[in-house]
């Protein structure tokens, strides 16, 4: 079992992926693997031919945990989509509003 934390949160999950055995990628809402199971996906058993292969999955999970396959399945090209922090949403505010200031100003002159 390989577990790993993504502390912010996700709300995407993608990779490719082989296996010897039947191995599973599982989706948890907290860290280490814990809190509510959001979603699960049976790997594809063709350790030799790596497979694209994504977690559906609603919410935000802070987790995902590789297990099953006796240590014989492996994972590469992790792609995930974080939660952005609320400072981002803050320096966007906060530019849109110096656009709409200039552009005001400009309209005056």
């Amino acid at each position: 079992m390989a577990v790993a934390n993504v502390a912010a949160g996700f709300t995407s999950l993608s990779f490719t992926s082989g296996a010897f055995s039947t191995s599973y990628m599982d989706v948890y809402s907290g860290l280490n693997g814990t809190g509510t199971l959001l979603g699960s996906v049976q790997l594809g058993s063709n350790p030799y031919a790596f497979a694209a292969t994504s977690v559906t999955f609603s919410g935000v999970a802070q987790s995902f945990v590789l297990r099953g396959g006796s240590g014989q399945a492996g994972i590469d090209d992790v792609q995930i989509t974080t939660v952005p922090e609320p400072e981002t949403y803050g320096m966007m505010l906060a530019g849109l509003a110096l656009v709409g200031v200039a552009a005001r100003r400009k309209q005056r002159a």
